[in-house]
């Protein structure tokens, strides 16, 4: 049975594509994940071409953290980005929606699942899954395991959203809003769930959040994960996700990290985003940099997403 649950009400109700665009997704789904790799990355290029707006946004975000890079270089960062994000888009979907547990079996690696299991027999975990193009992957072979927990934004209306939504929760997912009340939260964790935590979401100027250092840039960052893990005895395991041109993923599991929290918020989101930038610096292409990750400022900071960039 899927459990789905939301903790934030909305004025407006999951879209839900016609049965000719849900007929056309589960054809594609069925063909070979190499192909799908393939399509996925055709597709990546076309959203390059015609998205402006998102193109935009990885533009800024690229300038920002990598200053070194000249103007081709970023060009080069950007379209190999759309790429990844294309192919992870068309391959979530076929190794999760059709044949999912074979396909997943012959197309996922795994690696560093022992931390998960030591620390599961101590107590409760939190897995830290920054945002890189796999990321849906790992939360789908995760929740086929046990039940899990994990954070979301209401969809917006297109079928992509919808499908991704509808992925998080076809195994047994319990999928809380990301801006919900914590006391359900912390009681799931509690109850042996483990919680699917994404640390580079920008706060929208709501809930508790610092400034902290990523790429040399204040970035508005959530505090809250220092407070649930205290609340919850859990340890927190790193988690990132490698994507093959194959379209071959290795779900890599790190170990837990040590002396956190400290108590202080700043020091705490200092580390999230430098274990981040580390694991962005190994993968640049992967990371979402299609997410407004600068979007909130310090008071004074003119926006950094305003003004359209000619390329």
């Amino acid at each position: 049975m899927t459990i789905k649950t939301r903790y934030v009400k909305s004025n407006t109700s999951v879209w839900q594509p016609n049965i000719l665009a849900r007929l056309i997704v589960r054809m594609l789904v069925m063909l070979p994940v190499p192909l799908l790799a393939r399509l996925g990355r055709g597709l990546g290029v076309i959203f390059y071409m015609f998205d402006k707006k998102r193109g935009r946004y990885a533009e800024t975000n690229l300038r920002i953290c990598f200053p070194e890079l000249n103007q081709k270089a970023i060009k080069g960062l950007r379209l190999a980005h759309f790429k990844a994000l294309g192919q992870s888009l068309v391959c979530t979907l076929g190794l999760t929606w059709h044949r999912p547990r074979q396909r997943l079996q012959t197309w996922l690696n795994i690696e560093g699942y022992e931390h998960v299991e030591a620390a599961q027999q101590g107590g409760n975990i939190i897995i830290m899954a920054p945002h890189f193009v796999g990321l849906e992957l790992a939360w789908a072979w995760l929740s086929m395991n046990q039940p899990m927990v994990g954070m979301y934004r209401e969809p917006r209306k297109n079928i992509l959203h919808w499908a991704i939504d509808l992925r998080r929760t076809q195994f047994g997912g319990i999928a809380v809003e990301a801006r919900a009340h914590m006391k359900s939260l912390i009681k799931m964790i509690r109850g042996g769930k483990p919680f699917f935590y994404l640390p580079d979401i920008d706060p929208g100027k709501t809930g508790r959040y610092v400034f902290a250092p990523f790429f040399n840039k204040p970035a508005a960052t959530w505090t809250a994960l220092g407070r649930i893990s205290a609340m919850t005895e859990a340890s927190i395991i790193p988690c990132t996700v490698r994507q093959e041109t194959s379209g071959h993923y290795t779900i890599m599991f790190h170990a837990p990290l040590s002396s956190y929290p400290s108590g202080d918020d700043l020091l705490d989101a200092t580390v999230l985003n430098k274990l981040v930038e580390d694991s962005v610096r190994e993968m640049p292409e992967q990371y979402f940099w299609i997410h407004r990750r600068f979007k909130t400022r310090p008071e004074g900071e003119a926006p950094l997403y305003g003004q359209k960039v000619h390329y």
